[in-house]
């Protein structure tokens, strides 16, 4: 059974085809990071009524069958009325998201960097991914210096957490060691865009 993870697709399609009906299940995540946040929580759907029943049962501690197992997973009013509103502002926001996108795709068309977006006009870009030549702490040295905050694309490898040998995960341990997210969200001016732009192509 296929379980799909939609976190960072959610609104988007292809070809007509939302995100998320592929799996026998599909789960979205609301935390801080993702493209709707309620703080915490998340959400599974599912076509299957007698998978959704067991959910359901299990969603509800208190109310449960004889000798079965649930947990207190209900997502607050509150929280569900912080996510409602994003929603109701999802396209208004992916659109937004895309324009910056494209913007930084252009700055990268002029520099020698990678990124990973093979299909551009269907990303949401959640994050923007982009891999220097060059190791993280150098590029956040540069990136320091012009006041613009970054991140490790990759924050903690899975197999640096199983204590695997590093030298099996040629492509994991490139994206950990040169890989960083620059800055990507709505709120972004026009000009900060632009400056960040700017920035990629200024980094050789």
């Amino acid at each position: 059974r296929i379980i799909e993870d939609f976190t960072g697709l959610v609104g988007s399609d292809r070809d007509g085809e939302f995100f998320g009906k592929s799996g026998h299940a599909a789960v979205c995540g609301f935390s801080e990071y993702d493209l709707i946040t309620t703080g915490n929580g998340a959400m599974v759907v599912t076509p299957d009524s007698k998978l959704y029943k067991r959910m359901f049962q299990l969603r509800y501690g208190a109310k449960r069958e004889k000798g079965s197992l649930a947990y207190d997973y209900r997502l607050e009013d509150f929280q569900a009325a912080i996510g409602l509103d994003q929603l109701s502002r999802l396209g208004i926001t992916l659109s937004r998201r895309k324009k910056i996108g494209m913007k930084y795709l252009e700055s990268l068309r002029t520099t020698a960097h990678e990124t990973f977006f093979r299909e551009p006009d269907v990303d949401a870009y959640l994050k923007f991914p982009v891999v220097f030549n060059r190791a993280f702490d150098e590029v956040q040295r540069y990136f320091t210096s012009l006041q613009i905050g970054i991140t490790r694309a990759v924050e903690t490898p899975l197999h640096h957490l199983l204590e695997l040998p590093r030298m099996e995960f040629p492509n994991t341990e490139r994206l950990y060691q040169r890989g960083v997210s620059i800055p990507l969200y709505p709120g972004l001016t026009a000009n900060n865009v632009e400056r960040i732009g700017s920035s990629l192509r200024g980094l050789i």
